[in-house]
């Protein structure tokens, strides 16, 4: 998946065997600044853009929401629809995600 904005180089690539491969994230997206352990490799060293790797799963109950998690902890949450994913990171009551990644 790519960024929606295509000028970006960040992608996702999510496998059937519930791995993903975050490649040039932007921080915001990809740093829990709150929580400095469990964040993905980057996140200390104030890079702009992050790459890392890790596991998903579903959301208990929602067959849409992907909790992407690195080392055990919680990275992101992302929303499913069609060919779409969708990251909230300033409030999930907005009325559009803040990133968005289309199947490629």
């Amino acid at each position: 998946m790519q960024a929606e904005n295509g000028s970006s180089s960040a992608r996702f690539t999510i496998a059937a065997d519930h791995t993903y491969t975050a490649e040039d994230l932007p921080r915001a997206l990809a740093c829990r600044l709150e929580i400095a352990a469990g964040s993905p490799p980057g996140c200390r060293d104030g890079s702009p853009s992050v790459s890392f790797s890790g596991t998903w799963r579903l959301a208990d109950g929602n067959p849409r929401e992907l909790w992407l998690e690195y080392d055990d902890f919680l990275v992101r949450r992302a929303i499913r629809d069609g060919d779409e994913l969708g990251f909230f990171v300033r409030s999930v009551e907005a009325p559009r995600p803040d990133y968005m990644f289309h199947r490629t």
